[in-house]
C-alpha cells in the first residue's frame, strides 16, 4: 500500500518541476552588452601576411574544379553535357 503511494508522490514532484518557471538569465537592471565595433576586426593572416585559408577546402562539394582544364580555356560556361 505505501508503494504506490511513495510513487505517485514522486511522480506529482516531477510533473510540478517540469512545470516550473525557469528563472530569467538577466535582471531586470542590467543592460545589454554594447556590440563590438565591425570595424576593428581584422581576418587573420600567415606569418607572411597572405590571409589564412585553413579548413576544408573538397572540390568533391560542388561541380566547380578548383582549376579550369585548358580545353576550356576562354569559355565562360559549359553545357550540361560537358558538365556531366
Amino acid at each position: 500500500m505505501r508503494s504506490p503511494l511513495l510513487a505517485l508522490l514522486c511522480l506529482g514532484a516531477a510533473v510540478a518541476a517540469c512545470g516550473a518557471p525557469a528563472p530569467p538569465d538577466q535582471s531586470a537592471g542590467d543592460a545589454p552588452a554594447p556590440a563590438a565595433d565591425a570595424s576593428a576586426w581584422t581576418p587573420p593572416r600567415t606569418a607572411w601576411g597572405h590571409p589564412d585559408l585553413q579548413g576544408i577546402w573538397s572540390p568533391g562539394y560542388t561541380l566547380t574544379p578548383p582549376e579550369r582544364p585548358p580545353r576550356f580555356e576562354g569559355r565562360e560556361y559549359l553545357t550540361d553535357a560537358e558538365v556531366a
